[in-house]
Parts: C-alpha cells; structure tokens; sequence
C-alpha cells in the first residue's frame, strides 16, 4: 500500500497552520483531489497494517506516515511522502480534465518508481473512485506490479456518511506471475477538513489463505497559504 494514500489513523496539530477545505475520496485507498495553487496541506497518519490490522493477535500494529502535498501551479501538485516504513519519496501529479476526473501522478521513491491516473466519476447517486498504478521497483525493474482501486461510493443524503466497497486487484508480472485480490467494504464520516473511516480489510480472497481484518484511519490536514 503506498504510503501517500488514505489509509490510517492520523492526528496532527501545529502553529500558525488552518484547516484546509481540500477535500479527500471517500473510499479507503483513493487520491484527494488535487492541492489549490500555492496552497501547503501537512496529512500526518498513523494507521494500522490492513493485514491482522486490529486483532487479538496483533493488537492495533501501527505504523507513521507524514504527506505534505503543495499546489505547485494550476492542475499540478507535489505529494513529498516519509513513513515508519522505510518508504520514502514524491509524486507529481497533474490534472488533465478541468474537474479532477483526469489526473495523472508519478511517483519517484527510494524502493521504486511508479505512474498513475486516478479519477472520480458521478454516476448519479453513486461516486466511482479509481485508481490505476504501475509500479516498477529498482531492484526488478522487469517486474512491475499493475495495481486498479475501484470504489462505488454512495453518500447517505442529508448526513456526512458514505459507504463504500473497495475492489483492489493486483497483478504482479515476473517468471512466476500472480494475481490477489482484497476487498475493503465499509464507511466514511467526512466533517469536511477532518474524518474518519471504519472497513473490513479482507487480504487476498484469491489465494488459499485469506487475512480478514478491521482497518480505520482518521484524517485531519491543514494548510498554509
């Protein structure tokens, strides 16, 4: 899971910093939009591993995360990306369409480097949430792993809660070719610049062992001008 994306439990406060009306997607593994022009938006998390993430095992298994994303110039973006994970890096993203429904991001980091397009299309009262990544590690360069997050996401009219299920579907190319699928159904309670998400993480439905969990994140980020 790349470490830029909306999966965690995050909690941050700072001097002299607002809250941001930029807006997150709503399932659990998708792109916000894109950061306004000029705009610096810190999203620290901590979260917990969709794999045994909160069991009696396990316990909560959590981990950090620090993204700050800067609005660059109009339609483009830098998500600059450090976690307890040892992955670090940026991606540059950019807008093609004039509503965030077209937008392109490569990511440069110190395990791989990958490209993306991420996208929210309006099917009446259902949001789709998708996202399409490649990603090429250094020390396999001819190996990539193509990954799609797909989201129906349906917004409870008149609250703040939207339910979603998210598909993740992963093919790995190498001599030994796989493919795993995971599953993420559940909700989101967005309060605008702050909210959470509750999903049952099922890890792999695929393969002849599969990891079933509760995950959550919550999210609060802040911006200067």
């Amino acid at each position: 899971m790349n470490s830029n994306k909306k999966i965690g439990i995050g909690v941050f406060a700072a001097l002299l910093l607002t809250v941001s009306s930029q807006m997150f997607a709503t399932a659990f593994n998708t792109w916000s939009g894109l950061t306004p022009e000029k705009d610096f938006i810190v999203i620290p998390f901590l979260f917990s591993n969709p794999v045994n993430a909160i069991n009696s095992t396990n316990g909560l298994n959590l981990g950090w995360a620090l993204n700050t994303a800067w609005g660059a110039a109009p339609g483009t973006d830098l998500w600059f990306v450090v976690g307890s994970s040892g992955v670090g890096g940026i991606n540059v993203r950019h807008d093609f369409s004039t509503n965030s429904t077209g937008i392109v991001n490569l990511g440069v980091f110190n395990t791989a480097v990958s490209l993306g397009y991420n996208s929210i299309f309006g099917l009446g009262p259902i949001n789709l949430e998708a996202d399409v990544t490649i990603k090429l590690p250094y020390a396999a360069l001819g190996n990539p792993t193509l990954t799609a997050e797909i989201a129906p996401a349906f917004a409870i009219p008149g609250t703040p809660v939207t339910v979603y299920v998210g598909f993740e579907p992963t093919y790995a190319i190498s001599t030994t070719s796989t493919f795993s699928l995971n599953l993420y159904p559940g909700f989101t309670i967005d309060l605008g610049a702050q909210g959470f998400s509750i999903a049952a993480a099922i890890q792999d439905i695929t393969g002849s062992s599969v990891n079933t969990s509760i995950a959550a994140y919550y999210y609060a980020f802040f911006q200067t001008k």
